[in-house]
Formats: C-alpha cells, sequence, structure tokens
C-alpha cells in the first residue's frame, strides 16, 4: 500500500541510531496464525503477537485507552477494486476540479512499464536480453486539501485516501474517506472491490538512545556480542489472522525516531461490492490497535495521552 508522508521512510535501513556500534541489527518472523494454529516458517528468537482465533474475536470488541496525542504521521485506506478505465489527463483533472474544489492542489501520477525480450534456441540457450524503450503510462491523479492535511489518489486500479499528522481520529478519517470515495465511484465506476487495505504509520520521536524502553518486548543483542549498542534495528513480522485478514508489522529506528508501521488488508481471495468494504474498516482499525498496543510500551503509551 502506497503512503504519501513528505520525508523519505526507508523500511529497511542499514545506518541510524548509534555510531558507536560496529553492527546492523535485522529479524524477521513470519508466522501464519488461522484459527490457532501457527505454521512452519523462519521462526528467529523473538516474542510474537499472538492472536490466536478466540482472541482475535475479543480484539473487534476491546475498548483501547484513548491517545490524545496519536503517534500517527499517516493513516492510509486503499481500496482496489475492477474499473473500465476511459479517463485521459484533461478530462480527469476538469472533473476533479468541479468535484473537489477543496482538493485544489494536483498532480499526475504515472506508470513506468517496461520489457525484455530474450530468444531461446532449441538446445535451451538464450540470448541476451534486448530491452524495450520504457514506457511512461498515465496512471491518474493525485490531489491535496488546501491545508495539506488529506490526500486522495484517484489511480486506474485503486483509491487511497490518506490523513497526515496531525492525526484527529477515526471518525473523521472515515467520514473524508468515504466522502471522496463517492466522488471516486461515479467517475470510475467500479464494480467490484477485491482488496481494502489500512496502512498506520506512527513516528515515536526518541528522547534518548536507548529505543528499547519504547518497546513492550525489545530486542536483546546475541549473548556473545555483551551489550554492544544497536546501529540499527528493524523487525518485521507478517501475520494471516482468521484466514480473513494479513497483517504486517514493521519496527525499525530512524534518525531520532522509532518507525512503528502496522498494515492490515483483506487477503487474496476477498471480493466485496462497493458499498460494504468500508463496513471492513472497524474490524481492520481493532486489529491495528491490538498489535499497537502490543508492541508499545506503557512508558511509550503514556506519553501520547496528554496534550
Amino acid at each position: 500500500m502506497e503512503a504519501n508522508c513528505n520525508e523519505t521512510l526507508p523500511i529497511f535501513p542499514t545506518t541510524g541510531g548509534r555510531a558507536d556500534a560496529g553492527y546492523v541489527f535485522h529479524r524477521q518472523t513470519f508466522t501464519n496464525l488461522d484459527r490457532g494454529k501457527m505454521a512452519d516458517g523462519v521462526n528467529l528468537p523473538s516474542q510474537k503477537i499472538k492472536m490466536w482465533y478466540p482472541e482475535y474475536m475479543a480484539a473487534l470488541t476491546e475498548n483501547f485507552p484513548h491517545l490524545n496525542n496519536a503517534p500517527i504521521h499517516e493513516a492510509v485506506l486503499e481500496l482496489r477494486g475492477d474499473i473500465v478505465w476511459t479517463w485521459d489527463k484533461t478530462k480527469l483533472t476538469e472533473a476533479l476540479k468541479l468535484r473537489l474544489p477543496d482538493y485544489p492542489l494536483q498532480r499526475l501520477l504515472q506508470k513506468f512499464e517496461g520489457e525484455v525480450m530474450f530468444k531461446v534456441d532449441p538446445k535451451g540457450s538464450s540470448s541476451p536480453g534486448v530491452p524495450s524503450h520504457p514506457v511512461l503510462e498515465f496512471n491518474g491523479i493525485r490531489v491535496d486539501s488546501a491545508d495539506k492535511l488529506h490526500i486522495a489518489q484517484f489511480r486506474r486500479d485503486a483509491f487511497a485516501f490518506s490523513r497526515l499528522r496531525p492525526y484527529a481520529n477515526f471518525t473523521q478519517l472515515i467520514g473524508e474517506a468515504s466522502r471522496v470515495w463517492t466522488i471516486y465511484e461515479e467517475l470510475m465506476k467500479p464494480t467490484q472491490i477485491h482488496r481494502v487495505g489500512m496502512r498506520f504509520i506512527n513516528q515515536i520521536p526518541l528522547k534518548s538512545p536507548e529505543f528499547e524502553i519504547l518497546l513492550r518486548n525489545p530486542p536483546r543483542p546475541p549473548e556473545a556480542l555483551g551489550d554492544a549498542p544497536f546501529v540499527a534495528f528493524t523487525h518485521q513480522d507478517s501475520f494471516a489472522v482468521n484466514g480473513k485478514y494479513t497483517v504486517k508489522v514493521v519496527c525499525t529506528i530512524q534518525p531520532k525516531v522509532l518507525l512503528v508501521d502496522i498494515d492490515v488488508a483483506t487477503m487474496g481471495s476477498f471480493r466485496s461490492s462497493t458499498r460494504d468494504a468500508f463496513v471492513l474498516c472497524d474490524e481492520m482499525r481493532a486489529l491495528k490497535n491490538k498489535v499497537f498496543f502490543s508492541v508499545l510500551s506503557d512508558e511509550a503509551i503514556e506519553e501520547f495521552k496528554c496534550l
């Protein structure tokens, strides 16, 4: 899912944090959690967020603390569907100016396409590939609100809506996304939705180099390295929850920031009418909250309750 942060947010940094250590630490865990069954996979030592089926159901009704100063840098809703694309740049630009006057800033979206052709003889050997001339294809239009807090993308294959910091609340996010989505529906006429995704990119300021105090289950250096400080840290988990959603969680440190990136999306076989797609957002938000409050320490969360 695309995000629209003004600054670059690399997911897998190779430098960052303190410069007085001599190694980079990286761990990944890929786990399938479907009705309480953990699939075999790459399981390096780490504390995993274990969401079995009963806990999944409980998460949907669980009450979470309200954060007056939520660290959400960007919240994204994306709907991918089947549409018949009939727009060119000029027509779509004018249509959006007419229907979204409160989103006056426009930017063209382009898709890069190219291919490499190989020749294979009867003996099975191939000749070097010959690249074709790359093509930049019009892929839609991005519009920004006048206050630069909201971004909408009207793409060939998807609608994406972002709320940037300061994040208001979930009701405001979905309300405005729904309003702009009706215009996408009117113009693009999607017949079916085959993916709904929500992504929340959290940036937690690092007040000291010891980022570990912000995490409920902080990482530990390998025993052989003793107390060597982290030069960089990235941890990624991917889950299949209840056979319905995929949940991806990335924690990484960047200069003066701990990034917690939570992406919840419907699984591959999902199909829905456009009307039903927004119904899933409450469930996806509940899963996001469950992960967020499971990852961060109580000390970190207390900071966000204050204005």
